[in-house]
């Protein structure tokens, strides 16, 4: 008897690895077998299709539903062919599960259902371990969902297992949400208060616990030492930060605008005149104007 699985009618992006195993199920099962497992994968296919329509027509909750549809019939063609012991169509199964949680995962992070979101794609990472989309993606949605010190070791793992491009992304996203923690605290009022300094201090030397800094670390920390008095670290962070800053002049005038002041703190008039020069700049220039003032 023929096999009932036509490969030629799935979607290349998922099914394309089927016609191997395809094969294999024609050589190795017999007749019955194999159109049990083709009616099976075929049923997953059909749905799989909806939800690729859905997912294209943005309708996120519904396409989340079918893939979670696809990924139940896939499982069933899955645990036939443990059954039946056949390594080809474990494979399949498997990959095939992983993809349709994974996919489910993203229609619901779409539809901004976070927490179905997050079982999605803990699920899809329970079958494989190595799928550093779901860990990025499971990061971003516990992020988005105001859990963002519990997505941090997903984003690690993301960092540990992805590609460069999805390094990169866990990389800057992490920064940022550190960043965000920071400068929220540091720009509550004019004059951070000491605590807030302290707890800005804190945000920034947990983020080297997961990337490297960058210029803005060092700008936040200069700001935060700035507002505690400690007049050399900020200095010194402020240096560090125009040594590596690669952004546009009005950028790089904030940095000189905190080291001025920290100058002019320790009454080091000369640097403080230096730095507040370049500061005049964009939105930096009135301040810097008024603290030249204060020089003259």
């Amino acid at each position: 008897m023929q096999s009932t699985m036509n490969p030629l009618i799935f979607t290349r992006s998922l099914f394309a690895a089927f016609a191997a195993v395809l094969l294999s199920i024609a050589l190795v099962l017999p007749a019955q077998a194999q159109e049990d497992l083709g009616a099976l994968y075929n049923e997953a296919a059909q749905v799989a299709q909806q939800a690729q329509q859905a997912q294209q027509n943005q309708e996120h909750a519904q396409a989340r539903q079918l893939y979670a549809e696809a990924h139940e019939k896939i499982v069933a063609f899955w645990e036939l062919g443990q059954e039946m012991e056949h390594d080809g169509a474990i494979a399949e199964g498997r990959r095939l599960a992983t993809q349709f949680q994974f996919r489910a995962g993203l229609m619901a992070d779409r539809a901004e259902d976070y927490d179905q979101a997050i079982e999605h794609f803990t699920q899809a990472l329970e079958y494989n371990d190595e799928h550093s989309r779901a860990y990025l993606a499971k990061a971003e949605a516990l992020r988005k969902s105001d859990r963002f010190d519990e997505g941090l070791e997903f984003y690690q793992l993301a960092i540990e297992t992805g590609d460069t491009e999805e390094q990169r992304t866990a990389e800057r996203t992490v920064r940022s949400q550190f960043h965000f923690l920071a400068s929220s605290r540091l720009g509550e009022s004019e004059s951070p208060s000491r605590s807030a300094a302290n707890e800005a201090l804190s945000h920034l030397e947990r983020l080297q616990d997961y990337v490297e800094p960058n210029a803005n670390t060092f700008y936040y920390r200069a700001v935060a030492h700035e507002a505690l008095g400690n007049y050399d670290e900020a200095i010194s962070m402020a240096s560090q930060a125009l040594d590596i800053f690669t952004g546009s002049r009005s950028d790089r005038a904030r940095i000189h605008l905190v080291r001025g002041e920290a100058y002019m703190a320790q009454g080091d008039t000369q640097q403080a005149r230096s730095d507040l020069e370049e500061a005049m700049v964009g939105e930096y220039r009135q301040r810097a104007e008024a603290l030249m003032e204060q020089l003259s």
